[in-house]
């Protein structure tokens, strides 16, 4: 984009002193009207951009930019402007989830529109920024691909679609949000997923016996004796019938450093643990089993699991580039910690009660995922 706002100006055929342009660098140009210019690569840091407030924002390949960039770096620095300013954010799809995917299509307040559609090509050829034979050439196009192809559909149709091979369509994730989120009733357990590096967050996330989940706690940059502290207050607060963390790196101290906390789990993630977690998960999200709060983040994250098999068929889950795994992993622990609980508490019984919102058959893994 700055090249060719390079090559407008070159184009005019006149000097800069004509242009009015007072400042000109390879990413800086200021006109004596005082309209400036700025290219930046995107910074992973609010602290970066200090001082820059801006009133038009461009955003390229704005699905392979973080919800974090966005909420931190970009949209603070509209501060000055209120609603009178504008971002715009272009992409190619990359699957249904994140920032560009919510605003494209969930946000009345931004003007969206696609630009690689059939209807589209004759307007671009009329402006003259796409070649005469476009449209001729696309149409063949369309006949090396299937209709459905996630390629075909992304980067020649523009259309947001499930791209790798997602663990949990949106739709499954989706049917399982409340926008009315109930109390947590009977016995509450809580899954508590620490912070591993400066991008990730603590998460404290808690399920009732009915399947009722809620967000306790989401801390950045916080201590481990502060985090400590904060799960004994929800503790006294709540009375967890449970309580699993994740025993990696830093979540072992939860486990060990607290004298008021007796009832907690420490979990070791290794992949088949995960596994076996990430599984129940997806069963009990299936069979709408789970009430979500109405969370974007945490709907995102679920959304942007991929999975795969090892060469000796142990699933893995991971998550997509850009995305983070904090609030699902919580969930998981959650789910873990009321497993456990129910599992002591039947004790005896031929297998676990389970507190679920609706009744459904119990399908092996392998045979949900050829769903």
């Amino acid at each position: 984009m700055w090249e060719r706002m390079e090559r407008h100006f070159r184009n005019t055929g006149l000097s800069n002193e004509q242009l009015g342009i007072v400042t000109d660098n390879a990413r800086e140009k200021k006109l004596d009207n005082g309209t400036r210019a700025i290219c930046r690569p995107l910074p992973q840091d609010a602290d970066s951009f200090r001082g820059k407030l801006p009133k038009v924002v461009v955003v390229d390949e704005g699905a392979l930019v973080s919800e974090e960039v966005f909420s931190r770096v970009i949209e603070p620095m509209f501060v000055t402007w209120g609603y009178n300013h504008e971002l715009i954010v272009m992409s190619t799809p990359r699957g249904k989830s994140g920032y560009h995917y919510r605003k494209f299509t969930h946000d009345d307040s931004f003007e969206s529109f696609t630009a690689a559609t059939p209807d589209f090509i004759p307007l671009a050829v009329d402006a003259g920024v796409v070649d005469p034979t476009a449209a001729e050439w696309l149409a063949d196009k369309a006949e090396e691909y299937d209709e459905n192809d996630p390629v075909w559909l992304t980067e020649f149709m523009g259309q947001f679609a499930e791209v790798g091979d997602p663990f949990l369509p949106r739709a499954t994730v989706t049917s399982c949000v409340q926008q009315d989120q109930p109390e947590l009733t009977g016995s509450v357990f809580a899954g508590v997923d620490m912070a591993l590096s400066g991008d990730d967050a603590t998460v404290i996330i808690a399920v009732d016996s009915q399947g009722h989940t809620r967000v306790e706690s989401v801390v950045e940059d916080d201590t481990t004796p502060a985090i400590i502290s904060r799960l004994e207050r929800l503790q006294k607060a709540h009375s967890y019938a449970g309580i699993a963390v994740d025993a990696t790196g830093l979540g072992e101290a939860v486990t060990s450093a607290s004298t008021n906390l007796t009832n907690v789990e420490p979990v070791k993630f290794t992949s088949r643990t995960k596994a076996t977690m990430y599984q129940r998960l997806k069963r009990l999200l299936e069979g709408e089993e789970l009430s979500l709060p109405n969370n974007d983040r945490l709907v995102n994250e679920l959304v942007s699991l991929t999975y795969d098999f090892t060469s000796s068929g142990l699933l893995q889950i991971s998550h997509s580039s850009g995305s983070h795994d904090d609030m699902s992993d919580s969930l998981c622990l959650a789910l873990e910690a009321r497993s456990t609980g129910e599992q002591d508490r039947y004790r005896g019984a031929t297998k676990p009660v389970l507190g679920t919102i609706k009744k459904r058959e119990t399908r092996s893994f392998e045979t949900l995922m050829k769903q």
